[in-house]
């Protein structure tokens, strides 16, 4: 139940800290990729992630996604990202998930998590 908590917790920190400071975020590759900056923000109480405006150089987002439907899934990323931090290599894992992985380590290391 605590873990439940915390992890809910997480969701809600995220939503209220795009909600009060919609921004652009960078990507977290740990290979020689170069990082692509996008827009986080958050309309009727839903997450969104966009192509940058400002940074470049930018995602190359054909549309706006929503990482609302996948606030369920704020769990099991938040804990790759930890692991993924620590030096396991998670990304089958991650993309089996969600096609979103790239966006939710940008939104865990904007955050200071």
């Amino acid at each position: 139940m605590e873990s439940q908590n915390k992890n809910t917790a997480i969701w809600e920190e995220i939503v209220r800290s795009f909600s009060d400071n919609p921004r652009e975020v960078q990507s977290q590759p740990i290979t020689k990729r170069d990082a692509v900056w996008f827009s986080v923000y958050v309309e009727d109480k839903k997450l969104f992630v966009d192509r940058a405006k400002v940074h470049k150089p930018s995602s190359n987002l054909s549309q706006r996604r929503s990482l609302s439907a996948e606030a369920d899934k704020c769990n099991i990323m938040y804990d790759l990202y930890c692991r993924r931090k620590n030096g396991a290599s998670v990304s089958a894992e991650a993309t089996a998930t969600t096609v979103n992985q790239i966006y939710w380590y940008g939104i865990f290391a904007a955050m200071g998590y």
